[in-house]
């Protein structure tokens, strides 16, 4: 299991390093305040994104194909790329539950600048427009920028059991995104997230259904 898991952030190291298009994600124009833009459809345009269907087998032998091949349950290619097969083992998974929190975030778009506490259906939002950078925890041991990262603001949302933490900031074409989010007492994960043009990164790390981390 520690191989297989390895050798899958390693891969995704590999493919998302200069992940990319020329045409933004998700969100919406306005003329005072942009949008935070998604991920997944990047992402899923520039990685083997599988939904097919799988078969049970594989095998932890990495030596052989039998361990690789994405057409069976436990293999390599199997879990990391397929999110119904791997499940919190695919990182498409976890891409798609920042997107989730994005999409929150921008339901209260148009009170960002006002701050404060405001309520859209069943989510709260506390809006903090005084703090001006974070840090990455853990990152910021091995790299220096991530100690001070400069936002616009941090956006605490609380929707039932699930609270997510947001700071970013957007700039132009850039958009920078650290996040902590809790659901219950036993999911948590946290991201940092960076678009500049065309140019993609994310760092997560998560306790779900198995422990998680990618870049």
């Amino acid at each position: 299991m520690k191989k297989i898991f390895l050798l899958s952030a390693f891969i995704v190291v590999s493919f998302l390093a200069g992940c990319g298009d020329d045409s933004p994600s998700g969100g919406s124009d306005n003329p005072t305040t942009a949008a935070l833009e998604t991920f997944t459809d990047d992402v899923r345009g520039c990685t083997p994104y599988l939904s097919n269907t799988f078969s049970l087998g594989g095998s932890n032998d990495l030596s052989q194909w039998a361990a690789w091949n994405p057409n069976f349950t436990g293999t390599v290619l199997g879990k990391l790329f397929n999110p119904d097969n791997g499940g919190d083992e695919c990182f498409y998974t976890h891409i798609e539950i920042l997107d989730s929190h994005i999409n929150m975030v921008n339901e209260f778009r148009a009170s960002w600048e006002a701050g404060g506490q405001h309520t859209i259906n069943t989510m709260t939002a506390t809006i903090n427009n005084t703090v001006d950078s974070v840090a990455v925890p853990y990152l910021k041991l091995y790299h220096p920028g991530l100690v001070n990262v400069a936002v616009d603001r941090v956006i605490t949302i609380v929707s039932g059991s699930l609270t997510v933490n947001m700071a970013f900031k957007i700039d132009g074409t850039r958009q920078i995104i650290v996040e902590q989010y809790t659901d219950g007492s036993t999911l948590s994960g946290v991201y940092y997230a960076e678009r500049d043009g065309n140019l993609l990164r994310i760092w997560h790390a998560s306790v779900r259904g198995s422990k998680v981390q990618f870049a």
